[in-house]
């Protein structure tokens, strides 16, 4: 599973070249782990310098995409020096997480095993 999802389009300041890249295009790698009040911020970075397809101008980019709490989006910054930036990825942290084999199911729950009294607060 990919971290990034859909297209992230940026073009070249020099032409005007528009370049796209695709989730197989970039590698994501962690580039911190803090420990926070709701769990682990995890940030992950891709940098990479290109050189554009039509005037061969360097463009580079520094992509930094944050996961806090855990499994869920924080926030992204994008720098971009020789080009601008004209989509963004989106994002996706982790599939949904299985269940155990030993988890109840909503369908073992039988609402006649138990009393209003069994609701009541005390």
């Amino acid at each position: 599973m990919s971290l990034v999802t859909g297209v992230f389009s940026i073009e070249c300041s020099n032409c005007g070249t528009k370049r796209d890249f695709t989730p197989s295009d970039v590698d994501f790698e962690v580039a911190s782990s803090t420990e926070e009040p709701m769990g682990t911020q995890t940030g992950y970075q891709w940098e990479e310098t290109i050189e554009c397809e039509e005037c061969e101008k360097e463009i580079g980019i520094e992509y930094s995409v944050y996961e806090y709490p855990e499994g869920a989006f924080d926030m992204d910054e994008v720098k971009i020096k020789g080009g601008k930036e004209l989509s963004r990825f989106g994002y996706e942290f982790h599939d949904a997480p299985e269940r155990d084999e030993d988890d109840s199911d909503e369908s073992d729950f039988d609402s006649e095993d138990f009393d209003e009294e069994d609701f009541k607060t005390k």
